[in-house]
C-alpha cells in the first residue's frame, strides 16, 4: 500500500483522474495492515503528503461513499490537519448528525451514572480512539445549522441540541455534552447589524439555560483569540479593546438575552 499511494498521490498531482473507489481501497489496505500489528509496512507519516491528496481528491467527489470516507478519515485522523487537508467528513457529520457527537464525548468522558472506582483501565485502542474523538472535537468549528450563506437555521439548530442533550442525558454525559456545545457556539456569526452571536444562538443559550453551557461558550470565546503577540510596553492595549467590544455585545443583548449577555 505504500507503493499504492505513492503512486496515486503522484497520478494525481499529474492532474490525471482516478477512480475514487481505487484511491478508497488503497487507504483501507494500509490500515488493515496497522490493525495487524506490522508496523514497519504500516507506519504512514513518511507518505503525509500522497495521503493528503488522496483525501482531498475522495472529499471533493460528490458521489463517494460518506460513510466509507468517514472511516478512513478516523483511521486517518492524525494526518489529517486544517493546514494541507482536514476530515472534512466527519466534521459534517458531526454538524447534522446529534448521535454521532454524542457517541465521541462517550469516548471521551465516562458517565456520572459510573463510579471512579467501578472504572476499568482503558485499553490502548480505547486511549487511541479517546484521542480521535478528542481532537475531533477540538477541530470542530462549524456549528449546527449553519447555512452556506452565513446563516443559521435556528430549528435545525435546536433540533440538533434538543436530541443531542436527549441522548447525553439518557447516558449520564450531560453536563459535558452542554459545555462542549457552548464551545462550538462560540464560533456563531454576527448579525447584519454588526452584533454578537446571532440571534439564534442567543436564543439557544437561553432556551438551554445552563451553567455548563454558558462556561463552555466563555472558554470557546477566550480560545478564539489563539496565540497572540504584544510590544513589552503596550500594556493592555489589546484587553482594553476586547473589553470594549464584548461590552457592546452585551449590551445589545441585555434586554431579550440576559444569560447571553452576562456569558458576553
Amino acid at each position: 500500500p505504500f507503493n499504492a499511494v505513492k503512486v496515486l498521490g503522484g497520478v494525481l498531482h499529474d492532474k490525471h483522474d482516478v477512480n475514487p473507489l481505487l484511491l478508497m481501497e488503497a487507504l483501507e489496505t494500509w490500515l488493515k495492515l496497522r490493525e495487524q500489528k506490522r508496523p514497519e509496512e504500516a507506519e504512514p507519516h513518511h507518505a503525509i503528503y500522497e495521503i493528503q491528496q488522496l483525501f482531498k481528491r475522495l472529499q471533493s467527489d460528490p458521489n463517494a461513499d460518506t460513510q466509507r470516507l468517514a472511516k478512513l478519515e478516523w483511521g486517518y485522523l492524525g494526518l489529517l490537519n486544517n493546514r494541507s487537508a482536514s476530515p472534512k467528513t466527519l466534521l459534517r457529520l458531526l454538524r447534522t448528525e446529534p448521535r454521532f457527537f454524542a457517541d465521541l464525548l462517550s469516548l471521551i468522558f465516562r458517565s456520572d451514572k459510573e463510579s471512579e472506582e467501578s472504572a476499568e483501565t482503558p485499553t490502548e485502542e480505547q486511549k487511541t480512539r479517546a484521542e480521535n474523538a478528542y481532537r475531533l472535537l477540538t477541530e470542530w468549528k462549524s456549528i449546527p445549522g449553519l447555512q452556506e450563506d452565513n446563516i443559521v437555521d435556528e430549528q435545525e439548530l435546536l433540533a440538533w441540541v434538543t436530541e443531542a442533550r436527549r441522548l447525553c442525558e439518557e447516558s449520564g454525559r450531560l453536563a459535558v455534552c452542554d459545555h462542549a456545545i457552548g464551545e462550538v457556539l462560540a464560533n456563531a456569526p454576527r448579525e447584519a447589524n454588526g452584533t454578537w452571536p446571532c440571534i439564534p444562538v442567543r436564543d439557544i443559550i437561553e432556551e438551554v439555560n445552563s451553567e455548563a453551557l454558558s462556561r463552555g461558550f466563555e472558554i470557546g470565546v477566550f480560545n478564539k483569540r489563539g496565540v497572540f503577540t504584544k510590544s513589552p510596553i503596550s500594556g493592555g492595549e489589546q484587553e482594553r479593546t476586547f473589553a470594549q467590544q464584548y461590552t457592546s455585545y452585551a449590551e445589545a443583548c441585555a434586554i431579550e438575552w440576559p444569560i447571553t449577555a452576562a456569558a458576553l
